[in-house]
């Protein structure tokens, strides 16, 4: 005889209680217990009013003492029971709380993998980023550097004076403009590193701006107005962070606006501080855009085109910050920017 296989009934818990639920019913319990004790008192005060009414024939038979007994009996076992709940109520709490602790420890250990995951997706992705703009960077000069180059060597006897001086300027520019690229690669790499250790001396910042303007306005055929203090400013700092913040401010002001406009630098006195300004007449950058102009690899949308990698204005940011400086961006879109940055003079 086959016999059918029953499947064996399982109680399923039902679902844990909450510290409401705890709260909820410990509430309940001592309302009980109130209501328990008030009922118990009334019934001894009953009880003990009956002996005095009563007459003693009813008195010998009814034991009014052993009620009163029990009614006792029955309020401090309620309490009893209640004190034991409570204490049990306790229990279960610090255990529930010691749950959500852990609880809470696990989420924030979980969100940390996750940030921490996508930081390095994040960081994975900036790199590979970096490593095609840099390399796009590098293609473009070396390849008219190359080109010119090869002309000079093939045709050098038969090339005007003028066109080979020419060709040579472009090789020169192409060449600078590598150079410049690896050095702010370079003082990238120092700048996260911790900046290295940057010199406290003084520092004519007026002779450096005029120097890197000449210099600059010179070699891409643009016109750089330069409006100097004449006077020593008492300005203390490191001459070569200085002239790598002038390089980079200009340069970003002469590559994001037209040859036939004019790039401003001033250097002048504020209160208790050495302000330094740099002004285009460019494309400008979008409100919504300037909280990240001086984040590593970044680019205005209106300035993709141009040719940089996005860590001019990132390394002009640390090198101040780390001289105790401040630097802030002025723009409005179609009309031009200013960066304005703002040193500590010597006290």
């Amino acid at each position: 005889m086959i016999t059918e296989e029953r499947p064996v009934a399982t109680k399923v818990p039902g679902p844990a209680p909450t510290l409401e639920d705890i709260e909820r019913q410990r509430k309940h319990l001592w309302v009980t217990a109130f209501i328990a004790l008030v009922v118990v008192s009334l019934a001894v005060a009953v009880v003990s009013y009956w002996t005095q009414i009563f007459p003693e024939s009813i008195r010998r038979t009814v034991n009014f003492s052993a009620m009163r007994f029990v009614f006792v009996a029955l309020s401090v076992g309620f309490i009893a029971y209640a004190v034991e709940r409570e204490r049990r109520f306790r229990v279960l709490t610090r255990e529930l709380l010691r749950q959500r602790e852990r609880a809470i420890e696990l989420y924030a250990r979980l969100e940390q993998e996750r940030n921490a995951s996508e930081r390095l997706e994040a960081s994975d992705r900036m790199r590979a980023d970096v490593v095609a703009s840099v390399t796009h960077q590098l293609k473009t000069p070396l390849t008219s550097l190359l080109g010119y180059a090869t002309i000079l060597r093939k045709r050098a006897d038969t090339l005007p004076l003028e066109q080979r001086d020419e060709f040579i300027g472009v090789i020169e520019e192409q060449g600078y403009r590598i150079l410049g690229l690896i050095e702010n690669l370079l003082q990238s790499t120092r700048v996260e590193a911790g900046l290295g250790r940057l010199q406290r001396v003084p520092v004519d910042l007026s002779g450096i701006v005029r120097a890197v303007a000449r210099e600059m306005g010179t070699g891409r055929q643009r016109t750089i107005d330069v409006d100097l203090s004449p006077r020593e400013l008492g300005l203390f700092g490191d001459p070569a962070a200085m002239e790598h913040i002038v390089t980079n401010l200009l340069d970003n002001a002469l590559k994001y606006s037209e040859p036939s406009t004019v790039v401003r630098a001033a250097v002048f006195e504020g209160d208790g501080e050495v302000l330094l300004t740099v002004s285009d007449e460019g494309m400008g950058i979008a409100a919504d855009e300037l909280p990240q102009v001086f984040d590593r690899f970044r680019q205005a949308s209106n300035a993709r085109g141009h040719s940089s990698v996005g860590l001019g204005l990132y390394i002009v940011h640390n090198l101040v910050i780390a001289q105790g400086g401040r630097v802030w961006v002025d723009s409005e879109l179609g009309k031009g920017t200013t960066f304005t940055v703002a040193l500590p003079v010597r006290r």
